[in-house]
């Protein structure tokens, strides 16, 4: 017998799971880990996350981790440079890396790379390139010109992101930098070879833990991982099957948290590309459809404001002279209440990104 579970079940035990219907105590790299990674194509996002999620957080729980090579920036899920543990990046480049591989040599501008030279010299090349140094694009296209003159340099220097398990080194991810992406391998970065022995079993498991319940297509939506219906039956016997109100099947942990659908659930502000409303292909547990253009349009992705559980806004922060001004923009229309506890959160938020500035909170009409 499957049960049957409400959109709001569903939100409230997704957020309970993600640690935003209270903050918990966790260290960085404990709630790191346990989301297996934080979206970071950004520098600001993981750090508003953590902030979210966690009673006591500091931006140099991430900077130490950076500069101590506990945690690492790399291109290690869909692909889009995450935020993981060491640990977790040497057991997921070999689960990703071969999927990049092939996406990169799929009929595209690097797949047309691929179709006049073959994948194996690039590669060659490519080690050669990046062993034992670190480099930035622009430095990666210089090569390129000189050794593949007859090849466009973009293309070469994307290639060498796409086919080589790399990772980002710093400053870049430090708390309030700009600084430009630089590059290093991996395993040299961090002085360990990859671990081969995770396996995609433990994977699904663990973004169930965290990001459950899922249907089949959600954990290819957060992973670009491919071919995993085999992989998923596999685990049935042991986990808990769900319906949700369209008809749909749902896989979940039977420990899994679910909460009563009418817990309070608070305002939350999130960074920009949090993987909470990314992680799935059917984002109607956080997001309404009518508002995913409003969140993120063009590949550029708006930080957003969970509003009784589900994203309802999206902010902006700027900073003019000695004041920084946090601006919310509402999809609908918030109650009096509601706007009193999106600016109590938004003030707790711009306090701790700007503590020597003054600072104040707007609303902005509402955008559709």
């Amino acid at each position: 017998m499957q049960d049957r579970v409400s959109l709001r079940q569903i939100n409230r035990s997704y957020l309970a799971r993600q640690h935003l219907l209270e903050r918990v105590e966790m260290t960085a790299q404990q709630a790191i880990e346990y989301l297996v990674a934080l979206q970071a194509q950004d520098v600001m996002p993981p750090y508003t996350g953590l902030w979210s999620r966690l009673q006591k957080f500091r931006p140099e729980d991430i900077n130490n981790g950076l500069l101590d090579r506990t945690l690492v920036r790399a291109t290690s899920l869909r692909p889009t440079v995450h935020l993981t543990t060491r640990r977790d990046l040497l057991k997921l480049l070999p689960i990703m890396l071969p999927g990049y591989v092939r996406m990169a040599q799929a009929p595209t501008s690097i797949g047309g790379l691929f179709s006049r030279n073959d994948i194996t010299d690039v590669t060659t090349w490519a080690n050669r390139l990046m062993d034992d140094t670190e480099r930035g694009a622009e430095e990666m296209r210089e090569r390129a010109r000189i050794d593949w003159p007859e090849e466009d340099p973009q293309l070469l220097a994307s290639a060498v992101q796409w086919i080589l398990p790399l990772c980002q080194v710093p400053p870049r991810g430090l708390w309030k930098t700009n600084a430009r992406p630089r590059w290093a391998l991996a395993d040299q970065w961090l002085g360990e070879s990859l671990d081969t022995s995770c396996n995609l079993e433990d994977l699904i498991l663990r973004y169930i833990r965290a990001f459950g319940p899922m249907a089949a297509g959600d954990i290819q939506s957060w992973s670009r991982l491919t071919g995993l219906k085999p992989v998923i039956d596999s685990l049935r016997p042991q986990l808990r099957t769900l319906v949700d109100e369209a008809g749909r099947e749902l896989l979940d942990l039977p420990e899994s948290p679910w909460p009563a659908e009418s817990t309070a659930a608070p305002v939350r502000l999130l960074g920009a590309y949090d993987n909470l409303w990314l992680a799935h292909k059917d984002r109607s547990r956080i997001l309404e459809e009518r508002h995913r253009l409003l969140i993120m349009n063009n590949g550029i992705g708006r930080p957003p404001v969970l509003v009784d559980g589900f994203i309802a806004a999206r902010y902006r922060i700027d900073v003019k002279k000695h004041r920084a001004i946090l601006t919310i923009q509402p999809f609908r229309e918030l109650t009096v209440l509601e706007q009193r506890h999106v600016a109590a959160e938004a003030n707790l938020l711009i306090d701790w990104i700007e503590p020597d500035l003054d600072h104040e909170v707007l609303f902005n009409p509402i955008i559709s």
